[in-house]
């Protein structure tokens, strides 16, 4: 004996309402998966990052507790990642004093440099620091974000070209072309009333100096 129609039309709209409002899984299969790869190899990418930042936001509400989640993980600090720590903590003059306090407590030169990177557009002062950070943990491509930072007066003081000259000449010295570059175009200016002086990033894009 079949059901009266108005029966069947009853079990469908519970069941339709049920699947509307069941929640849906905090991960998906394809972000679990990420997550067992990263842990297994060691090595997160920014899909991976994602994917952890994700679960974490399922799990943990308070946004200071997501954010102490990360002590410890480094691996999961990146440019990439940060907008997601911006939206924890609700602005970027927080977020930035954590990078900072983070990058100091860290001490990785890779973990600094990718803090800096990402504060380059909201919080320039930090993204200056931060890249001085890096350079004193051994990122010696950092000696020209730096010289950048001090170009522009990034640091919230007067431009100061002297400041980045000696930083690009400090890159150049180690081998960075886009520093020596750099260093080469600044002593057309800061030497242009004494042309005759050999300056030293023309001495070493001559060949000399190695």
């Amino acid at each position: 004996m079949r059901p009266a129609l108005p029966v069947l039309l009853a079990f469908c709209a519970v069941a339709l309402t049920g699947c509307a409002t069941a929640p849906a899984p905090c991960l998906s299969f394809g972000d679990q998966h990420r997550i067992y790869r990263a842990e297994a190899s060691g090595v997160y990418d920014a899909s991976a990052r994602a994917a952890v930042f994700k679960k974490i936001g399922c799990e943990i509400p308070d946004p200071q507790a997501r954010v102490s989640r990360l002590e410890g993980r480094p691996e999961l600090v990146a440019s990439d990642s940060i907008p997601q720590i911006y939206s924890w903590f609700g602005n970027s003059q927080d977020a930035a004093a954590w990078a900072a306090s983070y990058a100091a407590r860290h001490r990785s030169a890779e973990v600094s440099r990718a803090l800096a990177q990402a504060f380059e557009r909201n919080e320039r002062p930090t993204a200056t620091a931060l890249y001085a950070m890096a350079l004193n943990q051994g990122s010696v491509e950092s000696a020209h974000d730096l010289a950048f930072a001090y170009l522009h007066g990034w640091d919230g003081q007067a431009k100061s070209p002297w400041a980045a000259y000696y930083w690009y000449h400090h890159g150049a010295m180690r081998g960075i072309p886009e520093s020596l570059k750099a260093c080469v175009a600044l002593e057309e200016t800061l030497y242009a009333a004494t042309p005759a002086y050999v300056t030293p990033c023309k001495t070493i894009a001559a060949g000399g100096l190695k």
